[in-house]
């Protein structure tokens, strides 16, 4: 399969010439490595809510419900 891309911009096109430069490859193989990059599987896990709550817990950040008690520990020093 042949991909084309129309009317890329003369910003878009220096860009890849100068990363492709850069990494010694083509226009062509440059932008191929950067589709697969692209459409690479995620290796993020999904993250719920709870996951995330308790992260914040065990880093010991505080949420805004604990606003109250912040500003007194703040006041208090």
């Amino acid at each position: 399969m042949n991909i084309a891309i129309k009317d890329p911009s003369a910003s878009m096109m220096a860009r890849l010439k100068q990363r492709a430069a850069m990494n010694k490859r083509t226009p062509e193989d440059e932008a191929r490595v950067i589709l697969e990059e692209a459409l690479a599987p995620s290796q993020k896990t999904p993250v719920g809510i709870e996951a995330v709550a308790a992260e914040i817990r065990k880093l010991g950040l505080r949420t805004p419900s604990e606003s109250v008690q912040i500003i007194r520990e703040d006041r208090d020093r």
